[in-house]
């Protein structure tokens, strides 16, 4: 399995399993340490399935690219020939996100269209056949969604109601549509939930509401639903023990997610020290990743887990036979270690939230002076600073007017996972930051102040997709 990583000036760095060339770099060696993807490119977004999944990427300009096992046309290239470097998905396709699984690759456009391309077996495709598609094809039913997660062989859409839709294999009930039966165009999954993220898992899906609460379906053979049992669930159960997280990642029977004090958590199979808790025990109800780490970003692959912090390093624990935890070796580690070779990353899937001018640390305003008009409100900025040492999710603000002005337009930077999950470490008041929450889809966002009690909420509004906020009050 490839694991990709973004620094800040668009480089996709990766390691672990070269075979078919999914590493990007001319060749099918297995890395056990970062190398660089060939081609001067500078993408924004990042994707790698599971062990024989091809790798993807998303430049600015919304065009896709592709490397590695193409035996079904998962690149997306009109063929279906193994590549070893990038390649550019056909098509003149404008995407806004990507999604990568076993042997079938996926997007959603800017008018929330779904496409996919690569191995049509069990309907995972959405467009009502079986055939191989070696370029992209639009998933039936005129579905508008926000989101696109896609598993071993099925496929999951978020729509800005909350609402799931799946199709593929149903496998253990993983379209949690209360039954076993295989779908080959999008159905709504059960329950009238509204969930704000949903991750896909090799046979499992995860999803998350905006109260913090996780919730699965599918496959439970290893305790991966983390509901306390392992009993295959075909409609969404809740994660048991009243944890409140604001990432999940779903890998191969095991999940992970984080909770906004940037500790990790974990539940399932655990043969590979996967659940990072020193113990090759599986968990079917989560428990804490040791070691104290605070992560801004978290992944699961397949049995390999990664954790983001806010200086840039990357830590991994879990399975490495390929040298998929990038350490230097191909030992299985149950504890989180550094990924090795000085690197600074940006994210671990998306850097195109971070409102910067360029590759540097600075932010740059929109403007120095914009309305808005929502509830008949407006608001100006006139001599507001900031500045950020690091892009982190702690970021210093300063300000030469008085502490009252506390709106304005402020750099920003958005933590996600394959769409909008959280914003973290926003100042609205000079030397105070908060942390934000997408309750809405990606339209809505609630700001709540973590370290000043008396400053006032307000809501922001996406504008561009994720990369610019508005604030609406």
């Amino acid at each position: 399995m490839a694991i990709l990583s973004l620094k800040s000036n668009g480089e996709i760095w990766s390691w672990g399993k070269g075979g078919s060339g999914t590493l990007g770099d001319n060749t099918t060696t297995n890395k056990s340490s970062p190398v660089s993807v060939v081609g001067n490119h500078s993408f924004q977004k990042a994707q790698h399935g599971n062990i024989y999944a091809p790798s993807l990427a998303l430049k600015s300009d919304g065009s896709a690219w592709a490397w590695g096992d193409n035996s079904y046309g998962q690149l997306g290239d009109g063929t279906i020939t193994d590549k070893s470097s990038p390649v550019l998905v056909v098509g003149n396709h404008t995407f806004d996100q990507i999604a990568c699984g076993e042997y079938h690759s996926a997007a959603i456009k800017s008018d929330g269209s779904a496409w996919a391309w690569g191995l049509a077996a069990f309907g995972r495709l959405g467009n009502n056949s079986t055939t191989n598609r070696s370029s992209p094809i639009s998933v039936l039913g005129n579905h508008l969604f926000t989101e696109i997660s896609i598993g071993n062989a099925y496929s999951c859409g978020r729509k800005s109601n909350g609402s799931l839709w799946t199709w593929g294999i149903n496998s253990d009930g993983v379209l949690g549509i209360n039954n076993t039966e295989n779908r080959s165009s999008p159905v709504s999954v059960l329950g009238a939930h509204s969930f704000m993220h949903v991750s896909a898992g090799y046979y499992h899906l995860l999803a998350l509401k905006d109260d913090g609460s996780c919730w699965g379906c599918g496959d439970n053979t290893l305790g991966q639903l983390g509901d306390g049992t392992i009993t295959d669930k075909s409609s969404p159960v809740s994660v048991v023990g009243n944890h409140s997280f604001d990432q999940i990642s779903a890998g191969a029977h095991i999940s992970l997610a984080r909770k906004s004090d940037g500790s990790a958590w974990a539940w399932g199979y655990n043969l590979y020290g996967t659940l990072g808790d020193n113990t090759t025990t599986n968990k079917s109800s989560p428990v804490s990743v040791v070691g104290n780490h605070s992560f801004v970003e978290i992944k699961s692959k397949y049995y390999v887990c990664f954790g983001l912090k806010e200086s840039g390093e990357i830590w991994s624990w879990g399975y490495n036979f390929y040298g998929d935890l990038g350490d230097g070796t191909i030992t299985d580690k149950s504890s989180p270690v550094l990924v090795v070779g000085g690197h600074i990353f940006k994210s671990l899937f998306d850097i195109s939230e971070y409102s910067s001018s360029s590759s540097s640390s600075s932010f740059s305003k929109s403007s120095s002076s914009e309305s808005y008009s929502s509830s008949s409100e407006s608001y100006s900025s006139s001599s507001e600073s900031y500045s950020s040492s690091s892009l982190s999710s702690s970021e210093s603000f300063s300000s030469s007017s008085s502490s009252s002005a506390r709106f304005c337009d402020i750099g920003f930077r958005v933590s996600t996972q394959n769409g909008l999950v959280s914003i973290a470490a926003i100042p609205v008041t000079p030397n105070s930051q908060i942390r934000m929450r997408a309750v809405d889809g990606m339209f809505g966002i609630p700001l709540v102040d973590t370290t000043d009690a008396n400053a006032t909420p307000c809501r922001v509004k996406v504008t561009d997709g994720v990369k610019s906020l508005r604030k609406l009050t």
